[in-house]
Protein backbone atom coordinates (compact mmCIF):
# COMPACT_ATOMS: atom_id res chain seq x y z
CA UNK A 1 0.00 0.00 0.00
CA UNK A 2 2.90 2.37 0.78
CA UNK A 3 4.23 1.71 -2.67
CA UNK A 4 0.90 2.63 -4.27
CA UNK A 5 0.67 5.88 -2.27
CA UNK A 6 4.27 6.78 -3.21
CA UNK A 7 3.58 6.04 -6.89
CA UNK A 8 0.40 8.13 -6.81
CA UNK A 9 2.28 11.02 -5.19
CA UNK A 10 5.01 10.92 -7.84
CA UNK A 11 2.45 10.75 -10.67
CA UNK A 12 0.49 13.71 -9.26
CA UNK A 13 3.69 15.73 -8.75
CA UNK A 14 4.78 15.10 -12.34
CA UNK A 15 1.30 15.90 -13.64
CA UNK A 16 1.52 19.29 -11.91
CA UNK A 17 4.71 20.04 -13.85
CA UNK A 18 3.07 19.47 -17.23
CA UNK A 19 2.76 22.61 -19.32
CA UNK A 20 -0.49 23.91 -20.72
CA UNK A 21 -1.00 24.71 -24.39
CA UNK A 22 -0.87 28.50 -24.06
CA UNK A 23 -0.45 30.75 -27.09
CA UNK A 24 3.06 32.11 -27.56
CA UNK A 25 3.72 35.78 -26.99
CA UNK A 26 4.35 37.80 -30.14
CA UNK A 27 8.05 38.00 -30.98
CA UNK A 28 7.97 41.75 -31.67
CA UNK A 29 6.19 44.23 -29.50
CA UNK A 30 4.13 46.73 -31.44
CA UNK A 31 5.93 50.07 -31.49
CA UNK A 32 3.77 53.09 -32.19
CA UNK A 33 4.76 55.02 -35.29
CA UNK A 34 5.65 58.36 -33.70
CA UNK A 35 7.34 61.24 -35.45
CA UNK A 36 8.44 64.35 -33.58
CA UNK A 37 6.63 67.51 -34.63
CA UNK A 38 8.54 70.77 -34.64
CA UNK A 39 7.20 73.50 -32.38
CA UNK A 40 7.97 77.11 -31.52
CA UNK A 41 11.20 77.48 -29.56
CA UNK A 42 12.89 74.44 -31.12
CA UNK A 43 16.43 75.00 -32.39
CA UNK A 44 17.03 73.35 -35.75
CA UNK A 45 20.31 72.52 -37.40
CA UNK A 46 19.82 72.82 -41.16
CA UNK A 47 22.56 71.09 -43.15
CA UNK A 48 22.78 71.66 -46.91
CA UNK A 49 25.17 69.11 -48.39
CA UNK A 50 28.13 70.68 -50.24
CA UNK A 51 26.90 74.17 -49.34
CA UNK A 52 28.32 75.01 -45.91
CA UNK A 53 27.46 78.69 -46.36
CA UNK A 54 23.77 77.73 -46.29
CA UNK A 55 24.09 75.30 -43.37
CA UNK A 56 23.27 76.83 -40.00
CA UNK A 57 21.41 76.54 -36.73
CA UNK A 58 18.13 78.46 -36.67
CA UNK A 59 15.47 78.86 -33.99
CA UNK A 60 11.79 78.39 -34.72
CA UNK A 61 10.15 81.70 -33.94
CA UNK A 62 7.07 81.99 -31.70
CA UNK A 63 4.93 82.36 -34.85
CA UNK A 64 6.16 78.90 -35.98
CA UNK A 65 8.30 80.13 -38.88
CA UNK A 66 12.02 80.11 -39.56
CA UNK A 67 14.30 82.16 -41.74
CA UNK A 68 17.65 81.16 -43.22
CA UNK A 69 19.70 82.30 -46.22
CA UNK A 70 17.63 82.16 -49.43
CA UNK A 71 14.57 81.02 -47.46
CA UNK A 72 12.27 83.54 -45.86
CA UNK A 73 9.40 82.83 -43.50
CA UNK A 74 9.06 79.09 -43.95
CA UNK A 75 6.39 77.54 -41.71
CA UNK A 76 8.03 74.83 -39.61
CA UNK A 77 5.51 74.29 -36.82
CA UNK A 78 3.64 70.99 -36.94
CA UNK A 79 6.03 69.35 -39.43
CA UNK A 80 8.47 66.56 -38.76
CA UNK A 81 12.16 67.19 -39.59
CA UNK A 82 12.09 65.05 -42.75
CA UNK A 83 9.09 66.88 -44.22
CA UNK A 84 10.67 70.22 -43.42
CA UNK A 85 13.93 69.15 -45.11
CA UNK A 86 11.99 68.21 -48.28
CA UNK A 87 10.26 71.60 -48.29
CA UNK A 88 13.58 73.43 -47.87
CA UNK A 89 14.97 71.39 -50.78
CA UNK A 90 12.06 72.52 -52.96
CA UNK A 91 12.72 76.16 -52.10
CA UNK A 92 16.47 75.86 -52.70
CA UNK A 93 16.06 74.31 -56.18
CA UNK A 94 15.65 77.89 -57.47
CA UNK A 95 19.26 78.60 -56.49
CA UNK A 96 21.04 75.22 -56.20
CA UNK A 97 20.95 72.23 -58.49
CA UNK A 98 19.72 69.09 -56.65
CA UNK A 99 20.06 70.31 -53.05
CA UNK A 100 20.26 67.68 -50.31
CA UNK A 101 19.03 68.99 -46.96
CA UNK A 102 19.01 67.42 -43.51
CA UNK A 103 17.16 68.94 -40.56
CA UNK A 104 18.18 67.96 -37.02
CA UNK A 105 16.32 69.19 -33.95
CA UNK A 106 18.90 70.30 -31.36
CA UNK A 107 16.78 71.66 -28.52
CA UNK A 108 13.35 70.13 -28.16
CA UNK A 109 10.42 72.22 -27.06
CA UNK A 110 7.74 70.74 -29.30
CA UNK A 111 4.19 71.82 -29.96
CA UNK A 112 2.24 73.05 -26.96
CA UNK A 113 -0.17 70.09 -27.26
CA UNK A 114 2.72 67.73 -26.39
CA UNK A 115 4.26 69.77 -23.57
CA UNK A 116 3.84 68.93 -19.91
CA UNK A 117 3.75 71.82 -17.48
CA UNK A 118 3.99 71.62 -13.72
CA UNK A 119 2.74 74.68 -11.88
CA UNK A 120 2.44 75.36 -8.20
CA UNK A 121 4.50 76.38 -5.25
Amino acid sequence: MKRLVSLATVVLALAGCASQNLPLAPSKAAVPDYKYLIGPGDNLNIIVWRNPELSMAVPVRPDGKLTSPLIEDLVAIGKNPSDLAREIEKRLTRYIQDPVVTVVVNNFVGPTSEQIRIVGS
